[in-house]
């Protein structure tokens, strides 16, 4: 990595605090054995599964009319049995997909164009290090 995106991470961090730690995690993970990156994933999509199961009404009443709990997610492929989230269960419920731990005043809003009829309105995290992935590709390129 040259000094130009050296620094730009290290400015870009003063607003997104643990970018640096992130990318370097993104890079690591870059690095596994496939076994052990298949692993990692599956473990995060648990941990992301139990969180959104816990903390966000649409998935708790979703995934319990479905009798899908969490813990049944033994393997990659029982992932394939959770309910498909599609676009008008977002904008019919937007509210009921802001997580509990989340303060809805400080989520940053974005909205589509419109360009189907309805915009599609998404809270996000103000803090989330959305250029991680960005950064990655900028590495693979040799930028």
């Amino acid at each position: 990595m040259d000094w130009s995106t050296k620094s730009y991470i290290a400015r870009y961090s003063l607003g997104k605090p643990g970018a640096v730690r992130d990318y370097k995690a993104a890079k690591a993970f870059e690095q596994l054995e496939p076994k052990a990156a298949n692993a990692q994933v599956q473990a995060s999509l648990q941990q992301l599964v139990q969180h959104a199961y816990d903390t966000v009404p649409w998935y708790y009443e979703t995934y319990k009319a479905a009798s899908i709990h969490p813990k049944d997610l033994k393997s990659i492929e029982d992932f394939e049995h959770l309910p498909v989230l599609n676009r008008d269960d977002i904008i019919s419920n937007f509210d009921a997909f802001v997580s509990k731990t989340a303060k809805a005043s400080k989520l940053k809003i974005s909205t589509t164009g419109g360009s189907t009829g309805t915009p599609l309105k998404i809270g996000m995290d103000p803090y989330l290090n959305r250029e991680i992935p960005k950064w990655q590709m900028f590495s693979w390129w040799g930028l």
